[in-house]
């Protein structure tokens, strides 16, 4: 009986604790943190993208596609010619972020 109110009180305590923020964030601090995970999701899709084969080139817009949809921008229209010069260039996170 005493594992189980140990238990209990463990839960409630890291509820607790979870819930209280040491300080909210301003305003300006939530707009790095977005831009950082936005530079991120760029990141992470540019690195998938240089991982495709030649031949994957309708894989390699839809990656862009889904990075873009992540971060809230419109759709890439482009095509994948200018996808493999910005990858090739080094300039890849562009098309995305």
């Amino acid at each position: 009986m005493k594992t189980i109110q140990n238990i209990v009180l463990g839960f409630i305590t890291v509820i607790i604790v979870a819930g209280c923020d040491s300080s909210p964030k301003t305003e300006a601090q939530k707009h790095r943190s977005t831009e950082a995970q936005k530079r991120e999701i760029a990141q992470f899709a540019c690195a998938e993208i240089k991982e495709t084969r030649n031949f994957e080139s309708a894989r390699r817009v839809k990656l862009v596609n889904d990075a873009r949809k992540e971060i809230g921008k419109g759709p890439y229209t482009f095509g994948d010619a200018l996808i493999k010069l910005k990858v090739f260039n080094g300039d890849c996170e562009s098309l995305i972020y």
